[in-house]
């Protein structure tokens, strides 16, 4: 028989792994880049904002999600966004986050 909690649980778990692994890739990226970006950054889907610190040669960083830490909290859904300026504007939402939102 189907068991709904563990099922649940092992798809969390699974997940966490590939967050860990999908946070190693893009900081790996972001620190081979970052003398690239420079200027006024937007973050969307900062979340916790775990990648402002390798972002060296900005004016500002803002970071805009649903959750109370980012710089400007706003659903991400609803157009346009509150934002006045952005020369650079970063995405690293993953494509799990939008199936399994709850998780």
């Amino acid at each position: 028989m189907f068991n709904q909690p563990q099922a649940i649980k092992s798809i969390k778990s699974f997940l966490n792994k590939i967050i860990c692994i999908d946070r190693l890739i893009i900081t790996s990226y972001i620190k081979q880049c970052q003398d690239l970006i420079s200027g006024d950054l937007l973050d969307v889907g900062c979340g916790a904002s775990p990648y402002k610190k390798y972002f060296k040669n900005l004016n500002s960083y803002t970071g805009i999600d649903l959750q109370n830490n980012a710089d400007i909290h706003h659903n991400l859904n609803e157009f346009p966004y509150p934002i006045k300026n952005a020369s650079t504007i970063v995405s690293y939402v993953p494509k799990y986050w939008m199936i399994y939102p709850n998780l």
